[in-house]
Order: structure tokens, then C-alpha cells, then sequence
């Protein structure tokens, strides 16, 4: 008789993994607008630290996919940045009226990269003991 197997189903925990990653980008805004409130940032320091924000939020996601299932971890993180920034793409097409330009093709290369290396990072972290 076989058992039935304890890890979730892919494109399930793929859901939940970019819902991670979305938790800890809205987090990560939060604590940035509220010290924007306080000092004053350029334009440009705002779109560094928007998409440095993108990426933690992307790198944790790939991060806890990848330790999920322990193989796979630079394939799983990839899909998951490249899923992010689908839902980011879309999500700004839908309510910011913003069409891709060319920064959109760094922000791709950026969130792929930082999801493949949390992946590989989750792999090869230690499992717990109890």
C-alpha cells in the first residue's frame, strides 16, 4: 500500500510562495512609506528602493519554495520571481494604466535572479531538527 505523499501540490504552494513574497514587499513599503513621511526622498531613491523591495520580497518566495520541497531550488525560485512579476506587470497594467517599458526588461532579469539564488539558498539550508 503506498502512502499518500506530505508535499502540497505545485502550482498550489507556487500561489502561496508569491503570496509570501507579496506580504513581505507590501511590508517592506510600509515601513518605507513611513519613513518617507518623516524625511524627504528623491524620485529616484523611491524607484531604487521600490525595486530593491520587489527583489527581498522576490527572494524570500523563492526562498520558501524552494525549502518546501528541498530539489529544484534555482528552477523553483526562478518561477517563482518570474511569476511575481508577471502579477506585479499586470496588477500595474490593470490599475496604474502603466504599459512595459525598458526598465521592465531589468525588473524581470532582477526578480528572476534574486527568486533562482533564494531557491538555491533554501535548498541547501539546514533542515530543523525537531
Amino acid at each position: 500500500m503506498r502512502r499518500a505523499s506530505k508535499r502540497p501540490k505545485i502550482p498550489a504552494f507556487m500561489i502561496f510562495c508569491v503570496v509570501i513574497g507579496f506580504i513581505i514587499t507590501a511590508a517592506i513599503f510600509l515601513l518605507v512609506s513611513f519613513i518617507m513621511t518623516k524625511i524627504d526622498i528623491s524620485k529616484s531613491m523611491t524607484q531604487l528602493i521600490s525595486v530593491s523591495a520587489l527583489a527581498l520580497g522576490t527572494y524570500f518566495g523563492g526562498f520558501i519554495c524552494a525549502k518546501k520541497y528541498r530539489k529544484n531550488g534555482l528552477i523553483r525560485g526562478a518561477v517563482c520571481g518570474f511569476s511575481i512579476f508577471l502579477t506585479v506587470t499586470v496588477l500595474g497594467s490593470i490599475f496604474a494604466g502603466s504599459i512595459l517599458s525598458f526598465s521592465a526588461s531589468s525588473k524581470l532579469l532582477l526578480v528572476v535572479i534574486t527568486g533562482a539564488v533564494g531557491g538555491a539558498v533554501g535548498v541547501n539550508s539546514k533542515r530543523r531538527r525537531y
